[in-house]
Formats: C-alpha cells, sequence, structure tokens
C-alpha cells in the first residue's frame, strides 16, 4: 500500500511548473488505484488451490458470481461450500452407533460417538491432506495415529483396518 501511495505521489512531481487543474487531474486518476488497494491486499488464504487447501474449485460460473452475495468478499470467490469430513457416519462394526465429526479449526476435527455400552466418546483428528485425516482413538481406549480416507464419490471414511464409515 505504501508502494502505491508512494508511486501516486511521484505521479504528482512533474519538473516543469504544472497548472492545478494538471495536478487536480493526476490526483483524479490516481484515486481508483488507492480506492481499489483493499481488494489487491492479499488476504488469509496461503496454497488455495493446491494438495495443502484443496477446497477451493477452479472458477465461479456467471450465475453463481450474479448469486453470491454482495457481501461475500473476495475470500469466498471460488470457496466450495462444503467442509470436508463433516457430518454424520454410521459405523458397521457398532451398528446403531453414529459417529458425528466436527470442525474445530483449518485441520482440527473433533469425533463424538459411542459404542454399543452407550457411554460416550470423544477424540479428535487432524486433517493430513485432501481427502485424509489422523485420527488419535486413544481416549477410548484405541491407537493413536489412525489414517481415515474419505471417498470422494459416497463421502465414506475408510480406516486402514477396511472398516468404512458410511455418511449418512
Amino acid at each position: 500500500m505504501i508502494s502505491a501511495l508512494l508511486c501516486s505521489a511521484l505521479a504528482l512531481q512533474s519538473p516543469v511548473a504544472t497548472s492545478r487543474r494538471a495536478v487536480l487531474q493526476k490526483v483524479a486518476a490516481a484515486a481508483p488505484l488507492v480506492a481499489a488497494l483493499p481488494a489487491l491486499a492479499a488476504y488469509d488464504t496461503p496454497l488455495v488451490g493446491t494438495a495443502i487447501r484443496p477446497e477451493v474449485s477452479t472458477q465461479l460460473t456467471p450465475t453463481e458470481a450474479a448469486n453470491r452475495p454482495s457481501n461475500a468478499g473476495p475470500q469466498f470467490v471460488g470457496v466450495a461450500t462444503s467442509k470436508p469430513f463433516v457430518g454424520t457416519y454410521e459405523d458397521p462394526l457398532h451398528a446403531g452407533c453414529k459417529r458425528t465429526v466436527a470442525l474445530l479449526g483449518p485441520r482440527d476435527y473433533q469425533i463424538d460417538g459411542a459404542d454399543e455400552d452407550g457411554k460416550p466418546w470423544k477424540v479428535l483428528a487432524k486433517r493430513s491432506g485432501p481427502s485424509t485425516f489422523v485420527v488419535d482413538f486413544t481416549p477410548k481406549g484405541g491407537p493413536a495415529g489412525v489414517e481415515a480416507k474419505q471417498d470422494p464419490k459416497t463421502g465414506g471414511l475408510k480406516f486402514p483396518d477396511g472398516n468404512v464409515w458410511k455418511k449418512l
């Protein structure tokens, strides 16, 4: 922003005497650049569209752009609205026992569930890739570092032991 203001100030300087009208015209020409600076500023979305931040789709269609709320701002352009992993799942190894995955932070998740004994448990998971996260089952007596992969078609979570939680 400082460099834009400096460039605008340098544009106003002239080696020859200029009229007040010429100076005002230069100021008026620089005003849109200064007004556009916030839109050009970098916002907190590093590595958007990469394997680290894949939740961003390619481009908005004209219809999507027209239907976007006016207050959405640039950070929502092209961002998919769905959150990976979040939802309710059915565990076939524990009939009738639902598992709920909730987003805690950009890469952090909490899984709430209960087994046949009815005793509720909570475990934490951390996103490790576009369609994988690592779950720490130690609070419920299980292993740590269990990688779950989300099926892009069904949304189900597949674990290394072959178990697949079906997304409801």
